[in-house]
Parts: C-alpha cells; structure tokens; sequence
C-alpha cells in the first residue's frame, strides 16, 4: 500500500473481485472497494504532489495520515481489519525510504489511530467483520502494539542508518580535506646527490623552507645509522623508472629526526625532470607506535619487566650461547607468599601496588646481564646468566630475599611481603627453557612447604613429591566438580540441659582410592587454589537442605545448621546474595541458619567483613565468631560487629581444669561476652572434668568429642530423636 501506482491499483482490484466471488472477504460491495482503492491512489499521488519529500513538521504528519486513512478504509472494507495492520508497515517502509527517521512518530499515531477508529465502526455495525467480536477487539490490541512496535524499530534501525551514513559522508569529506591540504615531501635529487628540489610540505614537516636544503647533498640529512639507506637514492641508475623503497631517518641542521618511508624513482633520462624522485612520507608515529606495540608484546603492562614469552626467548638464547662456551646459567622462579590473601582482603588496588614495589626490588637484586621478569599473576621469574658458580644464583636469591625484608607501605599501612624462591642451574646439554623453568617451578613448591620466605634448588630426588601434590590439586578439583565432598556435622551441646542447640557442618572427601579425607588434610590446598569458594559454596547449601529436612521433622525445637565460611568467600561482591539464594531454595528459616567466621578474618579487613556479615544479619542469619582467641582480637573489637556468638578456641579449654588461670581467662571473656549479649561457645571439650567447670563459669554450650564425634546426616537423624538426651555428666568412657 506504499505509494501506489497504476498497474498496482488495476492488481488491487481485480485481487478484491477475486477474493470477493471466493468468499474470502467481507461482502462489501465491489464498487466501494474500487472506489477506496481508487480514491486511496488518488489521495496518495496528491499528497506526495503537495507535499514533496523530504517533508516535516505538520506538512509530514498531514501527508502520512492522508495514506493511513486510505490503508486503513481498505482494511477495514475487506472485513479482516486488524490482520491486515501490515498494510500499516507497507506505507510507513516507503515514506522511511524518502523522509527518513521522522516519519516513525506519525505512522505510528496515525495507524492507531486507524485501527481505533476501524474498531469503533466494527463496534458500531459501520464496518463489516469476518472476524467475530470480542476476538476482531482482542486481535486489534495485539495489532496495534505489533505496528507501534515495528514501525518504532524500522524508526530506530532508520535514524541509525542515517547516522551511520551521515559519519561516513562527514569522514569523506574529513579524509578529503586531509589529501587536499597535506602531501607527502617531495625532492628531486641530482646525479651529483645535491638536492635541486624541496616542495611545500617541506616546510611544514621540518619547519624550514624548502629552499635551505637546496644545494645541500641528501647524505648530510640521513641518521648516520641510514645512510645505507641514503644511498639507495642514489644508486638507482641500473633501474630507470622503478619505485624502490626504504626507510630512513631524515633531519635538518637543529632539529629532531623523524623517520621516512621513501619511494625513490630514477627519471634522470626525462628531460621534464632530470634527476631522482623521492617522496616522502613522515612515518614517525607510525614508528613509535610499532615500537610501542613491540615493547607491550613482551613488557608486562603493570611492572613493564619483560613477559613470559620475552623471558623464555631469553633464556633460549642465554642457554644455548653458554652451551657453546661451556658455561652455565640459572633459572629463579618466585612466587610472592600470601599474594592473594593482599589482594582478595586490602583490594587490587594494593594488589597492584606491591606487585610493582616487588618488581622495582627485584630490579635492584641483579647483574647488568641478568634478566627478571613478570611469568603472570604473583609470578616473577629471573635468568642468572654467565654462572661462574651456583653460588652466584644463590647469593642472588639471598639478596632478593633481603630486599623485601623491609615492609611495603600501601593503603595507609605496613605490609610485609615475602617470596618463595626456586632455582635450577642448568647442566643437561639437551636441557632448554622449558626445562629450567619447570624445574624451578618445582623447587619453587619446596620452598612453600618448607615454610615461604626462602629458596630451594632444584632436586631431582624430591620432584616427585612436588608432582604429588601438584597432582592432589586437579584430584581435589574433581571431587568438587564430580561430587565427591560430603558434609557431616558436630553437634553443639547447652551446657543447661544437654540438648542440641546447633550443628557445625564440616566438609569431608571421599576419595574413590583414599576413602573419607579430613578437612585438615586438604582445606588448606583448597585455600591456595582458590578451590574454598566452591567448597563453601556446596557446605552452604547442603546444610541448609539438611537444616530445612530437620527443621521439618522436628519444628520450632529443631538445632541451627552452623556453617564455617572463608575469607575468600565472604570477599566476594555476591557472598550475602549467595546465602540469600541459599535459603530461598532449600526454605530454611534465616533463624536457623548460623554462619561462623574466624577470628583472622575478621583482624584482616574488618570494615568490610563488618558490612558483610551486617547484611547476613539483616537476612536474619545468626552470626558466631569462631577459634576467638586466637587472632589477638579484643573483647571490646566484637562491639564493632554485628555478630551474636562467640566461640572460644580449643586451647582456652584445654588444661583450663587444672590450671586456675586458663579458668580465670575464660570466665573474664564469659563474663563480658555475655555483658555485650552474645553467646559463648566452647570448642573441642574432650574430657568431662571440662563440662563441669565451663558449667560453673557460665558457659551457654559446648561441643567437643566428648560430647560428640561428627557424624554423618543419618547419625545425627537418630541423634535428635527425643529419646536420645546427652548425659554431660563426667564418666571415664568419651566419644572418639
């Protein structure tokens, strides 16, 4: 229905008589409908007439509703009304095509317009329906929001195309007026090497004239380095006519040297011309830029030392220099202890900060011919070239170790930084970087287990080792991906009456080939790897499904679920959002939910951990500082955190029987825990004669062997029957 024409008016209305002997249309009389289609034509060729594209304003709105009225008389007259509202795009897609972007916002109001006004006069008995009321009402409202919608994307797609076209055409006419108004240099060059000719540009390149170079030979102006290059200009009697290219770096008496790609020609034998033709073209941003790009290709961008594949390619030429002289070199791979406890506690910022402060010491440690390099991450790696013994590698390592002795000032406070050094010298003749690099890496993960802070040789005799537990962090990535962890829970008891008050969930590994796995045992490789958020993760939402089960059996009486989250954890933007989710799918009540956070985590950032664990008490969640007593955290400190229990470490317990100031300690921290509201906790009670003496200083519960060993889902079934009561009374036979 775009901008009909003849032969679509003749189509038009033999299409209707057609439909109309078929039954296909409404039975509205044939010559209305040619009528319409005629007077629809007439209407439109006028409009367009008038008003001539491009149009706007009222002129615009005027001429799109004059083709809207006759679309939608048409629709309406063959009885199909809002199925037809294509016909509604058809005349909004060829004013688009000539009006652009603007005709959206009157083709849309025009054809709601029409389908409102079609559906007023199908209410009415005006126009005929061969769709039944209400459907024809319920048809048309969908229609209407498909063409407001439609039209409004050709409308976009329109003004995006026009923009689009509108920058191209703005960029041409830029790029043209760049070829206009700047040219490359151009000299003319005698047999003699004088210059004859500097045009224009000359003088906006070198910001001379032109003419103070005339008469002066073209070597004079060469980089001492290019005058290779120079006299290419020069040589180019044996091929008359052929451009050769180079590039040289060319400058003026005083000024700076910038570099030329130079396209030279031999016209000596044109009369016009008689000499060489060199045009110049000022590359030296190009340059710089290429240079730029292949120090980023082998600069790390943070520390700018060499990277990874500039070291190897270093080491490779070190290496195979000092196997023709017979000499040896060392390979030093460095991994900065605690990294990520900096980065995931202090932020990247710090991170950053002494990853650069790293870098800068390390550069202070080496001879002129050593290299030291970022290998990724907290990874340093450093080549000791030309080894007149082991001992220069090692007194290297020990330099670099006293370098970082000093702490790092960041974020306001002294941070004391270390590194964990491996070494490796070469020795094998068929030894290469990869090797080395590996067998520093190796030693590398002696010097961690041996306590940070040192460095180790390469020992053939203890790689295996090394490989083990290499081997131990894939085998405990797929226990979490394959479900291999399960989760037990240690019972915690009131000291009152001896009833169930909370169960601490704790992580267990059921290797296939080692069977069940303490926590002890593999927890802190999760630490390193990373691995602990997916373990808490899975602890989390497995207590919560086991909480929400006991919760159900047992009602109101039921004991919390305590789950124990890590730093890493609890650093992450998402942690409160996590434990949110975790409840909303399992349905456990916030109430019965205790999450418990160690003293350490809490020294280490407490600004942040405060807000964390505030927000997990908004949800509801009870919140328990766990092994307090053993960060050097104060009483007074817990005022600052919203937290609702405390739990003294296992080392207050024990001996507290017979040792009269261990009693004096806990019954202080009882005393003013319980004066700030909060609950206290004993841990690891493994003997009776502890349950009568934390009973007498008051405190609320306990948990230990004594009380109970861990047990797994089914045990702690049977141990919250009612039947079963705990006797916290002493007795010679404890739980193991």
């Amino acid at each position: 229905m775009a901008r009909p024409t003849g032969y679509w008016v003749l189509l038009c209305v033999a299409l209707f008589w057609l439909a109309g002997r078929a039954g296909l249309i409404a039975h509205t009389p044939f010559w209305v409908l040619a009528a319409l289609v005629g007077v629809t034509y007439a209407a439109s060729k006028l409009a367009h007439a008038l008003v001539p594209s491009p149009a706007r304003g009222v002129r615009l709105w005027v001429r799109v509703g004059v083709e809207m009225t006759g679309i939608t008389a048409i629709l309406y007259a063959l009885g199909w009304g809002p199925t037809l509202g294509v016909g509604y795009l058809f005349g909004t897609v060829d004013n688009l095509e000539d009006d652009g972007w603007a005709v959206s916002a009157p083709a849309i109001v025009w054809s709601l317009a029409g389908i409102t006004f079609g559906q007023l006069a199908i209410a009415t008995g005006v126009a005929p329906t061969i769709i039944d009321p209400p459907l024809v009402h319920g048809l048309a409202a969908l229609c209407a929001v498909a063409v407001a919608g439609t039209i409004r994307f050709l409308g976009w797609e329109t003004r995006e195309k026009e923009r689009a076209q509108g920058e191209v055409e703005r960029r041409e006419r830029w790029f043209r007026a760049l070829v206009q108004h700047a040219s490359d240099i151009i000299l003319v060059v005698g047999a003699d090497g004088l210059i004859e000719f500097a045009s224009p540009a000359f003088d906006v390149v070198f910001g001379v004239p032109g003419s103070s170079v005339v008469g002066v030979p073209l070597l004079e102006l060469a980089h001492h380095d290019d005058l290779a290059a120079a006299r290419v200009i020069q040589g180019t009697e044996e091929r008359p006519g052929v451009v050769n290219r180079v590039q040289l770096r060319l400058s003026v008496p005083g000024g700076a040297f910038k570099w030329f790609d130079a396209g030279v020609t031999n016209l000596r034998a044109d009369s016009a011309v008689r000499g060489t033709v060199v045009n110049l073209r000022d590359i030296t941003e190009r340059r710089r830029f290429e240079e730029k790009l292949r120090h980023q290709a082998f600069h790390d961008a943070l520390t700018q030392l060499p990277n990874r594949r500039a070291f190897v390619d270093r080491v490779e030429r070190s290496l195979s220099r000092a196997t023709r002289a017979g000499e040896r070199i060392a390979v030093m791979f460095l991994d900065v202890d605690r990294f990520k406890l900096f980065n995931d506690n202090l932020g990247h910022d710090v991170g950053d900060h002494l990853l650069m402060e790293v870098a800068q010491r390390l550069q202070t440690c080496i001879r002129p011919n050593d290299v030291v390099a970022r290998f990724g991450g907290d990874e340093f790696t450093l080549l000791v070239d030309q080894l007149a013994s082991v001992e220069d590698a090692t007194n290297t390592a020990e330099r670099i170790l006293e370098a970082l002795r000093v702490p790092v000032v960041a974020a306001g406070r002294e941070l004391s930084v270390t590194t964990s050094i491996g070494i490796s010298v070469s020795g094998n003749a068929g030894a290469n970087a990869a090797d080395l690099l590996r067998e520093a890496d190796l030693a590398m993960y002696v010097a961690k287990q041996k306590g940070r802070a040192r460095w180790e040789l390469f020992d053939a005799a203890l790689a295996p080792r090394v490989t083990q537990r290499m081997e131990a962090e894939a085998d405990l990535l797929r226990a979490v991906q394959q479900g291999e962890l399960t989760v037990h829970y240690q019972p915690e008891m009131s000291l009152a009456d001896g009833s169930v008050v909370a169960l601490e969930a704790l992580v267990r590994w059921d290797d296939p080939r080692r069977g069940l796995v303490m926590p002890n045992e593999f927890l802190p490789l999760a630490d390193e790897s990373s691995l602990i958020v997916a373990i808490d993760r899975l602890v989390l939402r497995t207590a919560c499904l086991d909480g929400q089960r006991w919760l159900h059996e047992h009602g109101e009486g039921a004991p919390r679920v305590a789950v124990n989250l890590s730093s890493r954890f609890l650093h992450q933007p998402e942690a409160v959002d996590e434990i949110a989710a975790a409840l909303e799918d399992s349905g456990l009540e916030a109430a019965f939910l205790q999450v418990e956070v160690t003293e350490h985590c809490t020294i280490a950032d407490e600004r942040t951990i405060a807000e964390t664990l505030g927000r997990m008490r908004q949800l509801g969640v009870r919140v328990a500082i766990d092994d307090f007593g053993t960060g050097y955290a104060s009483l007074d400190g817990l005022k600052r955190l919203p937290v609702d229990a405390v739990k003294l470490d296992h080392s207050f317990v024990e001996g507290m029987e017979t040792a009269a100031s261990h009693a004096a300690v806990i019954h202080a921290v009882i005393a003013m825990a319980h004066a700030l509201g909060l609950r206290v906790t004993a841990e690891g009670v493994e003997r009776a004669e502890q349950v009568v003496v934390l009973r007498s200083l008051g405190c609320d519960s306990a948990q230990g062997v004594h009380l109970s060993r861990t047990l797994a889902p089914p045990a702690v079934d049977a141990l919250l029957q009612p039947a079963d009561v705990t006797d916290l009374h002493p007795r010679r036979d404890t739980a193991s």
